[in-house]
């Protein structure tokens, strides 16, 4: 697996994200998960796609409307987690508790896509894909066992991607929110 950087400010984050309504039971599962483990639920339950470094000779907000536009163009589809994952993730200085996303034709269609549209406009995609894609659940203070989860059912749907958010890290925890792309329905 390759090593992917931490996070630096002025990076652009390419983010799926439920809907308010997909939100209730996914916020049912992240409370069974903090009752079990501790730590604190993630409030922003995201898929992190992809994340760049915008390229200096073009305005970032050009880059992100181009991206908008060609990835409007996708289907809604669903995010599907095969189980959960822990790590300890250097930009939320914390370990995390996540859901692996599978990677359905659906959700593979779409990074390729992302990816290729980021190498034509001549910017380096940060995730190589060698790494499993994940969605947040709670982040903890030490590791956990997983063992000791609850019991869900998977392959299980956690959401479907209806939008895509276009995010740019400004510090710890801090983001700025560009713009976002709805996907066809």
């Amino acid at each position: 697996m390759n090593e992917i950087r931490t996070a630096q400010a002025g990076d652009i984050c390419v983010l799926l994200m439920p809907e308010p309504e997909d939100l209730p039971p996914i916020r049912q599962m992240q409370e069974e998960l903090m009752r079990t483990f501790g730590g604190w639920i993630s409030a922003e339950v995201h898929v992190t796609c992809q994340r760049f470094e915008p390229p200096l000779d073009r305005k970032v907000h050009e880059v992100v409307l181009n991206l908008r536009t060609a990835l409007a163009r996708f289907p809604a589809f669903p995010v599907i987690a095969s189980g959960l994952t822990q790590f300890h993730a250097p930009f939320w200085q914390s370990y995390v508790l996540r859901w692996e996303v599978e990677y359905t034709p659906e959700f593979k269609a779409f990074i390729l896509a992302l990816d290729g549209l980021l190498e034509q406009a001549g910017i380096q995609p940060h995730y190589p894909h060698d790494t499993p894609f994940t969605c947040s659940a709670i982040d903890l203070i030490t590791p956990v066992q997983l063992e000791y989860a609850p019991v869900y059912s998977y392959p299980m749907h956690l959401f479907t991607a209806r939008r895509v958010i276009f995010s740019r890290v400004m510090g710890l925890n801090d983001f700025e929110t560009l713009g976002f792309a709805q996907l066809s329905q």
